[in-house]
């Protein structure tokens, strides 16, 4: 009876081993704190993680559909490898940062892996992208995107700002650019307050325009804002390194929601148009109005309106017989409201003398609030050339501006007449005052605080960059430092479910210059590669950190090995020194 019941509990135990080396594929999908969600907003990155269990090397599965989202990043970012009785195992975490540009609800996968049994694949993941992200009233911040329109002409105007919201407490470390190519810098930030979801909060806003160049659906991605808030308490076993960095502020990442919106074709038309938007004065003005053959008049074309004034071509002149002209230079300036003024300038020249008229000019564009195609026109203009020969005859205007500066001209007195008005005075100065001045220590002081100033200026302009310059040398030597404090620091507060593997991960990166993400523990084995880093030492370093990742990821009940992995990693803190 005994002996059955060992062969059935040793035939479980064999059917369990197998089981748990047999390759698994799994597909998730989280939000971008990494919580797992069915709903995301359109232009928001959003994480889909591809976990891939098994005994045999494994590369990057295939996930059907996959391109009906934007890729923004891709890669691996965890190997694990766990023995349970015996038997090992892999585990691979493959991560895609993707986002929407469209609602809607779609289906990704399955994920497809081929292996040396076959070909093995996940469920499928369903995925409702829906126009405004879901959010939290109870956050510490939140980003929002907002624009003045939903639906605009190509080369319409686009008003978007971008406002940060925030509760007391709150410190902005930096906001992104919108991933949008074209569109104005943001200018701001401008403070205000506001109640979201029945909570009073403040918030920054930054504002930029933007004027759409292809037609279909635009979407504007959401954009990233890094902020900090004080660290009450300790949350997180590892989380005593952070105070090195950030001196108890405790770092996180909030994303806005996109904008999507439709750009319209223009109509057709078969007239040349000069701008897109709204205007509504167009004139024409010259310098003078009298000239002689060849010499050149100033003539100005000026435009007041709504539009992107950047890209406004030149207008063609329409000038009749007897006159040429050739383009100067063009100006844009803000006039209030919104409203620009963008003037163009001309140098007009007579080929015969006569009076001529400059018939009127046309500026054609169309009205995005009326919907259709108008001009502006401007008024006729006469002037008059005269030939060569001739003097030039002074509207009463031009006379009148001769006349005064001739009248000021003949009251000035002649050097005779100045000196029978004012002679010399040989017997010193009429009502002669002494003037005010500083002793000269007095002056040479003040030059020595201005230069002091100036050199503690440059001085501290000069360490700043020297400091940034250095920064990713300085990350490389101090490593092990930085390692090392951290690895007495968790000693003394007994800190040890994530802290060697951390330590470890952050050690090797500084050491290769990468990022976090970057590094695991297939680099960290290239790395010890490249550094001559002997087979066997590898295998233990192998072994090492397999057990240090088992105690970050994994629940232990037993801890009394922790003393001696504590003793392992001082170790290997020397090893490593000859090999990264």
């Amino acid at each position: 009876m005994v002996k059955k019941i060992g062969n059935a509990l040793f035939a479980l135990l064999l059917i369990a081993s197998c089981h748990a080396q047999e390759t698994k594929i799994s597909l998730d999908v989280l939000d971008q704190h990494g919580r797992p969600t069915s709903e995301v907003g359109i232009g928001v990155p959003f994480l889909i993680e591809a976990t891939i269990s098994g005994d045999e090397q494994m590369n990057a599965p295939v996930i059907d559909r996959l391109k009906l989202m934007h890729i923004e990043d891709q890669g691996l970012v965890s190997t694990i490898r766990t023995t349970i009785n015996g038997v090992s195992s892999n585990k691979k975490v493959y991560r895609y940062v993707v986002r929407a540009d469209k609602t809607g609800s779609f289906t990704l996968g399955p994920a497809r892996l081929q292996t040396k049994n076959g070909e093995i694949s996940s469920h499928a993941i369903s995925v409702t992208v829906s126009a405004t992200p879901k959010t939290n009233s109870n956050d510490e911040a939140l980003v929002r995107l907002y624009a003045d329109k939903d639906q605009v002409f190509v080369g319409e105007k686009v008003s978007f700002v971008v406002r940060f919201y925030y509760q007391k407490g709150v410190s902005l470390i930096g906001i992104s650019e919108p991933q949008l190519p074209g569109a104005q810098p943001l200018q701001g930030p401008f403070s205000g307050t506001e109640i979201v979801d029945g909570q009073r909060m403040n918030y920054l806003e930054w504002r930029s325009i933007y004027f759409p160049t292809k037609i279909g659906t635009l979407t504007i991605p959401a954009v990233r804002a890094a902020f900090k808030i004080p660290r009450t308490q300790q949350t997180h076993a590892f989380d005593f390194i952070s105070s090195f960095f950030d001196s108890g502020f405790e770092q996180k990442y909030v994303y806005s929601n996109g904008l999507s919106m439709v750009v319209d074709a223009l109509p057709e038309n078969r007239e040349n148009v000069t701008a897109i938007g709204t205007f509504d004065h167009f004139e024409l003005t010259l310098d003078r109005s009298q000239a002689r053959q060849g010499d050149g008049i100033v003539l100005t074309l000026s435009v007041e309106g709504e539009g992107n004034f950047d890209t406004m071509m030149t207008p063609v002149l329409t000038v009749p017989d007897g006159l040429t002209y050739y383009d100067s230079k063009s100006t844009v300036q803000e006039i209030g409201n919104n409203r620009q003024k963008k003037s163009w300038e001309y140098i007009v020249q007579g080929t015969r003398p006569g009076s001529i008229t400059l018939l009127s000019q046309t500026f054609s564009y169309f009205d995005v609030m009326g919907k259709e195609y108008k001009k502006l026109t401007t008024k006729p203009v006469s002037l008059t050339i005269v030939a060569l020969d001739n003097p030039v005859k002074q509207t009463s205007a031009d006379q009148l501006h001769v006349a005064a500066i001739a009248h000021n001209q003949n009251e000035l007195p002649t050097t005779t007449q100045m000196q029978h008005k004012m002679p010399l005075m040989l017997n010193g100065d009429i009502n002669a005052q002494e003037l005010w001045h500083i002793d000269w220590w007095i002056f040479w002081l003040c030059c020595a605080v201005i230069a002091s100033l100036l050199l503690g200026a440059a001085g501290i302009s000069w360490y700043k960059k020297y400091t940034i310059a250095n920064a990713p040398h300085n990350d490389y030597a101090y490593a092990f430092k930085v390692a090392r404090n951290q690895l007495m620091q968790a000693k003394k507060n007994n800190l040890v479910h994530r802290a060697l593997y951390d330590i470890f991960i952050l050690l090797f990166a500084k050491r290769a210059q990468c990022t976090l993400n970057e590094m695991n523990e297939e680099r960290m084995v290239k790395q010890l590669s490249t550094g001559g880093c002997p087979p066997h030492l590898k295998t233990q370093w192998e072994d090492f950190f397999r057990r240090c990742s088992e105690h970050a990821f994994f629940k232990h009940e037993d801890e009394s090995n922790y003393t001696q992995l504590y003793q392992e990693a001082e170790q290997w803190l020397l090893r490593l020194r000859d090999y990264i």
